[in-house]
């Protein structure tokens, strides 16, 4: 862990000027210092407890935590080799970090210094023909961590203190069934949303593993889909899909409508460069991780 100084980009707020304008630009975090810059950046997630933000820098090795503002905070793994390619991390109510790893079939928690405390208990997952390859995962308000797996397109679930639980969506391309599980995300009420790339774009599920429904398609319009990565839900509960391909975010409500869409291509303030994955603040404004551009944009919700 170490302690530098921020680079982040505290530019005046403008207008997006892309469709419906819902979107003003307040900054943008290129890394966690001038010459120590993110590179293929992951995942993003806000922690509502300490205001917090979290960005996987899995090029890097290495989990960055800033202020809701974008000063550096602390820099996990920094000088230490116990994190490889992190896909995933967050912290759960007792302040431990959990971080899934992309080139292993594990997934580690630390306390809130980093020190290593344990592995989720991956082995004991069942129905698995390969052996789990951790992708992102969620945390409901118990503490329940919803993980994707990437080998098998399931999504398997652990209690709070990481025992075995549950899997749910065998791999396919109908209702209730994953293709390439993209991100996950869990609403007040205990609903999953996982988003895919492949298959339907958005499904919902109980917290039992119960399909509930699903919405999107792919497509060349205008609200559909090319590459679904990031989901998230606003504090209004719209449900939010970052579409890494389309450079965009489309906007929906719980039951599938198509509300809005942020769109625009490029490296400027108002467009994105492959976002990957978005979270949302306690004021309602967006975090946008671009892969592309090695970068977290930070927007307002305007008017939508």
């Amino acid at each position: 862990m170490k302690f530098t100084l921020p680079l982040c980009l505290l530019l005046a707020a403008v207008p997006s000027g892309r469709c419906g304008e819902f979107l003003k630009f307040q900054f943008a975090i290129e890394g966690y210092q001038t010459d120590d810059r993110f590179n293929e950046p992951l995942s993003v997630h806000f922690n509502p407890r300490r205001q917090e933000i979290f960005v996987s820098d899995t090029g890097n090795h290495r989990v960055d935590v800033f202020s809701r503002n974008g000063t550096p905070l602390i820099q996990f793994f920094a000088r230490r080799a116990e994190v490889q390619y992190p896909v995933c991390a967050m912290t759960n109510s007792r302040g431990e970090l959990i971080v899934s790893e992309m080139n292993s079939s594990r997934v580690k928690v630390f306390d809130f210094k980093g020190k290593y405390l344990k592995d989720l208990s991956l082995k004991d997952v069942v129905a698995s023909s390969e052996p789990v390859a951790p992708g992102r995962f969620a945390l409901d308000a118990e503490d329940n961590l919803y993980l994707l797996d990437r080998a098998n397109a399931r999504v398997h679930v652990f209690d709070a203190e990481g025992k075995y639980k549950l899997s749910f969506g065998d791999k396919g391309r109908k209702d209730g069934e994953l293709w390439m599980p993209a991100d996950i995300a869990v609403d007040p009420a205990g609903m999953v949303y996982v988003s895919d790339s492949i298959s339907v774009p958005v499904q919902v599920f109980d917290r039992s593993g119960k399909y509930v429904r699903g919405f999107g398609k792919h497509g060349q319009g205008k609200t559909e889909f090319s590459f679904p990565s990031g989901i998230a839900l606003d504090r209004k509960n719209r449900v939010w899909v970052a579409d890494s391909f389309r450079h965009d975010l489309k906007v929906f409500d719980v039951s599938g409508a198509f509300l809005a869409s942020h769109d625009g291509v490029g490296q400027d303030e108002a467009t994105l460069l492959f976002p990957v994955d978005l979270d949302f603040d306690e004021d309602n404004r967006v975090l946008v991780l671009e892969k592309g551009a090695n970068r977290l944009k930070v927007f307002s919700v305007e008017k939508k």
